[in-house]
Order: structure tokens, then sequence, then C-alpha cells
């Protein structure tokens, strides 16, 4: 049987974070839809404009009052380290599709960063149009210019609240 493809295991260990994430949220009380809409192309579901598309976050949540919120979720091994402070991050394309997505829904984006493997672990968010003006944004590229990531956008660890799980 052929090996799983790079893609393929991230995917697999990304939708198990995201479950996590909504199971957390279901046991708060909050209704949960998820997104998941990889199709034979491997495409994310998007939400569509007149003018284009946009690439949707993981889950729609409805709140205690019914109001709608996106929710993104990031499943990672290690934090980055970066000029004394300890960071996380996503991709800065992703992170401008869900600020303008919150822009037209008028439903605040929320991204969840599931930390194991090297401490501080845990869950933790933040309200990604709060944090995106203090945050660190990289072109992806080494010291030397070497290409290395795409562009990401990174959040300070003191900048995140740690989500406590377990009934509301």
């Amino acid at each position: 049987m052929p090996a799983l493809s790079k893609f393929q295991v991230n995917l697999a260990f990304g939708e198990e974070g995201e479950k996590q994430v909504a199971e957390m949220l279901l046991d708060k009380g909050w209704p949960v839809i998820p997104l998941y809409q990889y199709e034979t192309n491997d495409a994310a579901p998007s939400l569509f404009l007149a003018e284009k598309d946009l690439i949707l976050p993981d889950l729609q949540i409805f709140g205690k009052e019914n109001n709608l919120m996106w929710v993104e979720v990031k499943r990672k091994r290690q934090w980055v380290r970066y000029r004394n402070n300890i960071e996380t991050g996503l991709n800065k394309r992703h992170a401008e599709h869900y600020l303008e997505i919150e822009k037209k829904t008028d439903a605040p984006v929320y991204i969840f960063f599931i930390h194991e493997k090297e401490k501080p672990e845990g869950v933790f968010y933040v309200r990604l149009k709060t944090a995106y003006e203090n945050a660190r944004f990289w072109n992806g590229l080494n010291f030397n210019g070497v290409k290395k990531s795409k562009p990401m956008v990174f959040f300070k660890k003191n900048s995140l609240v740690k989500f406590k799980g377990g009934k509301k």
C-alpha cells in the first residue's frame, strides 16, 4: 500500500485538531457547523462573493445569543521563537481572507491554536481583527533570501487567550 502523502498526513493532523476544538465548543453549549468540504481536488470551503471567492475558516459557531462566529483551527507541534518572543501563526493569505469574511458577514473570526509537544501546551485563541494590527508579518524568506515558507502572520503568545474547556 502506498505511503500517505505529506499533504494527507498534515490534513489528517489538522482535522483531528478541528474536531477537538469543535467538541470543546459543543461542551460549552455552542452549536457548531464544521465546514470541511474537501473534494477530489482538495479544495478548501469558500464563501462566494460577486467579486471573488474567499477561503472560509474551519467552523461556524453560534454563540450565547445565537450570534454567528467563525473559527479557524491551527494545530501546532512547536512555537516560533523570534527576538525573545514566543509566537504562533498562520498563512497570511488565509488571514487576509478571514479578515474580509468578518467585514462582509459582520461575524467575528477567531483563530484557535492547539499547541502540543512543547510547553506551553494547550488551546489558545485570538480574535483575528483585534490581534492583526499588532502581528508580525514574515515574507517567508530566510536571512539569505531563500524561500522557506509562504508568507505568514505571527501572534505573540501573550496576545493569546487560553481556552478553558468543559461545560458552560
